[in-house]
């Protein structure tokens, strides 16, 4: 028997019957885990409840001294070739489920989880719109990665400003980013992911780890991509006449992470950006394509993540570095700024810093929106002053791409630049 390597499910769900669909539901998760290994040994599952539970029995969770964790699933792969072929023993490739637990780093268990949810028509719309703190926040970002770009390419800043630049944005979880995740594997299910009884199958696995709280199912939220999280959501639409909390698997909330979420979001910023019809046009994303050969860039982030991430950063890093030169009057990435002051090779730590930060916050006011973020308060009734800001916020899209919408407008000398 040979084992190939992971490989990832993308195809479309299979079609179960009538009858088999009928059969998992009605049957207990003990049932089915006997039907269908999940390749754990009551030893190794001991060990992994020791560890997510310590000191406590029957997935008990004492807060807030459990940090609690999370659960992760994706396909996996299992190629099988038989030694000796017949008409029953044939060569088989088998989709199953890899899961495993991370221990949070930053704890959460401290949060208030048992209040009764809000109704969405009860929430004001200032709630969901970012105020002017986090469009501070936002334009100090926007200033640390402008300094990292100036100094990684131009070499007057390379040369005397690389210890300018902080290289890690700090914030009130950094200490605790910074230690390596526990992680802990929770086994292989043998089902298939790629159908609705398999999934269900999958999260009935999973869901021996949930944690309880006084009792309570604790809500544990499982990670994956996108597609598993459509599964997950409609094993809980079958689930929903389940009389039993455990049979309908509530405690699991789905979510999208990591590598799916900043998929979803290059997405947005190609479909705004992205079109053949702005093939001639000098500046725009496709003709950038074109003109320095990009071949493998196409609209479907999700066929050529890697060459969109790529291509987005050289425009991103590319427009930020016409503007700079024209800000400094500078012909050539090795030129000398022609507004520098004199000895500013040789001056202190903070009088460069000062060069630096201005001009990085000159290059962010010539984009930035002068009307951001709306004050917080509990008045719906002040619906333009939040139409409006939310207008504004609908505008500002990432960094990058204002960067490139102004430069593009605002002066020819970035564009005939290109040429």
């Amino acid at each position: 028997m040979e084992e190939n390597d992971v490989h990832r499910d993308l195809g479309s769900d299979d079609e179960e019957t009538t009858s088999e669909m009928g059969e998992l539901l009605h049957s207990s998760p003990e049932s089915t885990d006997m039907r269908r290994s999940s390749l754990r040994s009551p030893s190794e599952t001991a060990a992994a409840r020791r560890t997510l539970f310590p000191n406590t029995d029957e997935n008990e969770m004492v807060v807030p001294d459990n940090p609690g964790f999370t659960v992760c699933w994706d396909n996996v792969g299992k190629y099988t070739v038989a030694r000796h072929q017949s008409g029953q023993r044939q060569n088989a490739m088998h989709m199953w489920a890899m899961v495993f637990a991370s221990i949070n780093r930053v704890p959460s268990t401290h949060l208030d989880w048992q209040t009764p949810h809000t109704s969405a028509t009860d929430i004001p719309i200032s709630k969901f719109l970012p105020d002017k703190e986090d469009f501070q926040m936002l334009r100090c970002r926007i200033v640390t990665i402008i300094q990292r770009i100036l100094v990684k390419h131009l070499t007057f800043f390379h040369q005397h400003f690389a210890d300018i630049p902080v290289q890690h944005i700090q914030h009130a979880h950094s200490a605790e980013s910074a230690e390596k995740s526990q992680v802990l594997n929770l086994g292989v299910v043998q089902e298939n992911p790629a159908s609705a009884s398999g999934t269900i199958a999958i999260l009935r696995h999973i869901h021996k780890y949930v944690p309880r709280v006084d009792g309570k199912f604790y809500p544990t939220v499982v990670y994956g991509d996108q597609l598993s999280c459509e599964r997950h959501n409609d094993a809980h639409v079958a689930l929903a006449n389940e009389p039993q909390e455990e049979d309908r698997l509530s405690a699991l909330e789905p979510g999208c992470q990591e590598f799916h979420k900043r998929m979803l979001r290059l997405q947005d910023t190609m479909n705004l950006f992205f079109s053949g019809s702005s093939a001639t046009d000098k500046g725009t994303l496709f003709w950038l394509k074109s003109v320095f050969n990009h071949r493998s860039v196409q609209k479907e982030v999700k066929d050529a993540f890697n060459h969109v991430s790529e291509f987005l950063e050289f425009v991103t890093e590319g427009y930020t570095l016409l503007l700079a030169m024209q800000i400094l009057r500078m012909q050539r990435l090795d030129d000398r700024p022609q507004n520098a002051p004199d000895g500013l090779e040789s001056a202190c730590h903070a009088d460069r810093f000062k060069f630096l930060h201005d001009i990085a916050e000159e290059m962010v006011a010539s984009i930035w929106h002068d009307t951001m973020g709306v004050e917080a308060n509990d008045n719906t009734d002040d619906q333009p002053r939040l139409s409006i800001a939310f207008a504004n916020w609908t505008q500002m899209m990432p960094w990058w791409n204002v960067a490139i919408q102004n430069a593009q407008m605002a002066t020819g000398f970035i564009l005939n630049a290109l040429v």
